[in-house]
């Protein structure tokens, strides 16, 4: 036991002298601690094996794992003491959508195309006059009931706000990169 302490104060003092130490954005290994050697697992640190000879005795040898040196470059960081940090996860870049400009909706092409301004359409009852036929023979004709005799209603489409929601971004007005 004071032997693995002894070996662990050696390392301690080995990272100090080096001044190996935990940079921004670098994490100490888990295994060795930071250290970048890890106690040899044959020999638990003693650096020599006891093998049994074929006439019952032990004898003692260097340990072929560490070759005496009682330490292993350590394997999950290979001797670095460090790993790096994972990567920050990227955050998507915003583009604005070139055919809405950012805005997320495009000027209504129902209503725009109907000569009645942004938002409205024709009144389909009175065919956008305003007025509708009591008597065709006599020519009578009273307000239409349908738009109030303003001759349109508010657009389909859009509902009467002159704009849609932009097909290429999605109504969004950006694309994520």
């Amino acid at each position: 036991m004071t032997m693995k302490r002894t070996i662990a104060a050696a390392v301690a003092a080995l990272v100090l002298c080096l001044g190996i130490a935990a940079a921004p954005g670098r994490n100490p290994c888990a295994l060795c601690g930071g250290q970048g050697k890890t106690v040899c697992g044959r020999c638990n640190g003693a650096g020599t094996t006891t093998t049994r000879l074929r006439n019952g005795r032990t004898q003692r040898t260097v340990c072929a794992e560490c070759g005496g040196q009682k330490l292993l470059v350590c394997a999950a960081c290979a001797g670095q003491g460090w790993k790096n940090a994972p990567p920050e996860p990227r955050r998507p870049e915003r583009k604005n959508c070139a055919t809405c400009n950012g805005r997320g909706s495009v000027e209504c092409v129902q209503c725009r195309n109907s000569g009645y301004g942004a938002g409205k359409s024709g009144c389909t009852a009175c065919i956008g006059r305003g007025w509708t036929f009591t008597n065709i023979l006599n020519g009578e004709r009273e307000t239409c009931v349908s738009c109030g005799g303003s001759g349109t209603k508010p657009c389909h489409k859009c509902g009467g706000s002159g704009r849609t929601d932009c097909r290429s971004c999605n109504g969004m007005g950006y694309f994520e990169e």
